[in-house]
């Protein structure tokens, strides 16, 4: 984070307080709205504290060193950076900060109500996609009156200003290409580029799912249009980027024009010789064989799907408009083409019964997938489907929807999962994520790539096989000696962790990998 003249706007992406486990990038959101805002001739900074690992002294302190001339925007994704930007908004205003704070993202755009009542010290809170809204208010405040305001929805609560369009933006292209202020970061630390081409998804029925209601107000799926996606590719990598994940909801979307848009972006940037690996979100619903062989063909390496589970009742439950018999024939095209499968998963909803989780766990044992946390329950997110169908069932805290289990056996499980396993082994596995996409884009040698291929069979070994052993003690009314298995399960996850240690190292001692 570097000292720099006073902005008109300063972006903040709050830091993350307490352990993480998982990759990180760029924030995207952040770069489309300073890209946004500098095209309309503001001088706009970002600091992004959480990729930096900064704690919130050093957040307030430079904001107070160089304060934004109107503006502090400040990005909230999710609950834990809401009470980090929360503690620095409320650090600044006590130290005497006047300038116009305003929040956006997702945590805002669902629990605003609560936020403003709680007393968060803020002027404005951004709901939704912010380009548009975000560059309409600092025209306000630097002119003092609303300008082309057409679009927007403006309210108040308590003396805060909510802002919200009435319809999405439906031309993507209209946006310019973000600002990518930190992506030498990102490609030094996680070798990973990202990239929006679409909001929204293509199918948008999943009943957990808040994508829908955040993008309320126009077409449920948008995407870029190829010649602008490939644009965005060829300066990724002209930049150094040899590894790409599409961070959409939904890359693919809909036939004929979604799969149609997705082969345009595969081979113009093969025509161009723009050398890149990509993943991408897909649901289960697009893994069709000729489509993946071709992508395969042009650099795809891997597929992140929201499998969620491999029920019936839990894939009915979740509307994912697919059955298990579909879930078979989509990972074995996967598997022949040789592209890999990164699962999203929900092992608990509110009656599973332990006979369900113990075919969840077979069947996760023979997919081959690659490292994900399996052992996690349904979270109720606000305004989604499954709230109203859990609404008798939920207990409300101020930012949270919970539930109990209905079988009390479940509800002991995930205690000890939740509470006394997961704790335990996942900081073990922490230094997996920078070279996680580098390994998963299929970089390295055959040795190294054999070694990661081990390190994921063990981590799925362990955790499936942890459960396992826990739902044979719980059915058995044994748990007197479980605290046994669970330091003997420490030091296996321990393993691992050196292992992944030894892993980067190599990685690290490979010229091609520099």
């Amino acid at each position: 984070m570097s000292k720099l003249v006073a902005p008109d706007i300063l972006l903040l992406q709050p830091p993350l307080i307490g352990p993480y486990n998982f990759w990180k990038s760029e924030c995207l959101g952040m770069g489309y709205l300073a890209a946004a805002l500098e095209e309309r001739g503001y001088r706009v900074h970002i600091i992004d504290a959480f990729l930096e690992e900064l704690d919130v002294q050093d957040v307030v302190k430079f904001i107070l060193e160089a304060p934004p001339r109107l503006l502090l925007g400040v990005s909230m994704l999710s609950y834990e950076l809401f009470r980090s930007g929360d503690t620095i908004v409320r650090q600044l205003r006590d130290q005497g900060f006047t300038a116009h704070v305003t929040i956006g993202s997702w945590f805002p755009t669902f629990w605003y109500e609560t936020i403003i009542d709680e007393g968060c010290p803020i002027d404005s809170v951004v709901l939704a996609e912010g380009e548009r809204t975000i560059c309409t208010l600092v025209n306000y405040l630097d002119a003092g009156r609303w300008i082309n305001d057409y679009f927007l929805c403006r309210s108040e609560r308590a003396g805060v200003m909510v802002l919200r369009q009435r319809e999405t933006l439906e031309e993507l292209d209209l946006l310019p290409h973000p600002r990518r202020d930190y992506l030498s970061y990102v490609l030094k630390g996680y070798h990973l580029a990202t990239s929006y081409t679409a909001r929204g998804c293509g199918h948008s029925n999943c009943t957990f799912c808040s994508v829908p209601t955040f993008y309320q107000g126009g077409s449920k799926h948008r995407m870029r249009s190829s010649g602008k996606v490939i644009e965005e590719l060829a300066m990724l990598a002209a930049r150094g980027a040899d590894f790409l994940f599409f961070c959409d909801e939904d890359f693919i979307g809909l036939p004929p024009e979604g799969p149609r848009r997705a082969l345009d972006i595969f081979r113009g940037a093969a025509e161009r010789d723009i050398s890149l690996r990509y993943a991408f979100n897909c649901t289960v619903r697009s893994i069709e064989e000729q489509l993946l062989r071709e992508l395969s063909r042009l650099g795809l390496a891997a597929v992140y799907i929201g499998i969620e589970s491999n029920l019936d009742r839990m894939l009915h439950l979740f509307a994912k408009g697919t059955r298990s018999s579909t879930l078979d024939r989509s990972i074995s095209i996967l598997k022949d083409l040789g592209i890999k499968l990164v699962p999203g998963w929900i092992m608990f909803e509110r009656e599973t019964t332990l006979d369900e989780v113990e075919s969840q766990l077979k069947f996760l044992n023979t997919i081959g997938a690659y490292h994900v946390n399996y052992l996690k329950a349904l979270y109720v997110m606000k305004d989604t489907r499954i709230e109203a169908e859990y609404d008798s069932y939920l207990y409300r805290t101020y930012y949270h929807n919970k539930y109990f289990f209905q079988d009390p056996n479940v509800d002991l499980l995930v205690r000890i999962l939740t509470t006394d396993y997961l704790p335990e082994v996942m900081p073990c596995t922490v230094n997996i994520y920078p070279i996680w996409h580098k390994l998963l884009g299929g970089s390295g040698t055959s040795l190294q790539q054999q070694r990661f291929e081990s390190i994921n069979f063990r981590m799925r070994e362990l955790s499936l096989g942890f459960t396992s052993e826990v739902i044979s003690r719980i059915r058995s009314r044994s748990l007197n000696s479980l605290s046994r298995t669970l330091t003997d399960h420490v030091q296996s996850w321990r393993q691992v962790g050196d292992d992944i240690d030894s892993l980067a190292a190599s990685l690290k001692n490979d010229s091609k990998y520099k």
